[in-house]
């Protein structure tokens, strides 16, 4: 694993106990379905991402060396699992249905998006490839490393004008079929009206009262960014409309990322 450094999460920064030998065999066997013989050869795992790059999750990188019916082989994952750390993550995700939705939408409705597109003579993918998951012992869902495959984090500029069209014409399709779908069957995403909002304790979380706040000391402090004096000025009045949260009850933890701020400044831009 990372060593102890302080562009990781804390929780990131040692994998738990059981993301062992016994557990990789059985992820290798649920894609490699037809090996008659599978041998582990060499696991190396790392944080998944730098801080800041995600929340609700742990996530730990993975490059898999295997022997599979005598061939050699190596697969790189991405693992998101639960937090297990006590803390504020663990407390306000253990009781929620985050897994169970990601799992249903990697595994039922984007494949069907998908099929819709396909059948019209459309390759876009709109997915990473979903290896294993599970919600018992533990909850998690473990995708193929797309890395290799040439994607990125932006952290140091902003997109492009062909990246930009690139992510929009994805999300039209995403909406145009959802959007028909739910027209003809509008009982197909019933499962999902449990968003953010009805997560247990999430009155709880300093995103909620202090949100905007921190998004205006993120500006302030991102002199990478340009033009935001009169995006946080307009935000420092949204702010005093805002009914102060009941003291005693929330902690502020803001932390003062590069990341956090130029994805907030992307995002309100036309604030």
């Amino acid at each position: 694993m990372a060593p102890n450094n302080h562009n990781y999460n804390a929780d990131e920064l040692e994998a738990p106990a059981w993301l062992n030998d016994d557990f990789f065999i059985k992820v290798l066997r649920n894609f490699e379905t037809d090996a008659k013989e599978l041998r582990l050869r060499k696991t190396e795992l790392s944080p998944a991402t730098l801080k800041g790059d995600h929340y609700a999750s742990v996530m730990f990188r993975a490059t898999v060396e295997y022997e599979c019916d005598g061939e050699n082989k190596c697969q790189r994952m991405i693992m998101k699992t639960m937090p297990e750390v006590d803390g504020h993550k663990k407390e306000m995700f253990e009781d929620s249905i985050i897994f169970e939705t990601e799992i249903d939408m990697y595994t039922r409705v984007i494949p069907r998006f998908e099929q819709i597109l396909r059948d019209i003579g459309d390759e876009t993918v709109l997915r990473a490839p979903i290896l294993f998951h599970e919600l018992s012992p533990q909850k998690i869902i473990i995708f193929e490393d797309i890395v290799p495959l040439g994607y990125e984090v932006l952290r140091d500029r902003y997109v492009n004008k062909e990246e930009l069209e690139a992510a929009y014409t994805k999300l039209a399709k995403w909406h145009a079929i959802s959007y028909k779908i739910n027209l003809e069957e509008p009982q197909y995403f019933e499962n999902y009206r449990q968003g953010l909002l009805a997560m247990p304790k999430i009155e709880e979380n300093e995103f909620m009262p202090h949100g905007v706040g921190l998004l205006i000391e993120q500006l302030e402090t991102c002199h990478k960014c340009v033009n935001t004096f009169h995006i946080s000025s307009r935000l420092s009045k949204i702010c005093l409309k805002v009914p102060s949260p009941p003291s005693g009850n929330i902690t502020r933890r803001a932390e003062k990322t590069p990341t956090m701020c130029s994805v907030m400044v992307i995002s309100t831009t036309k604030i």
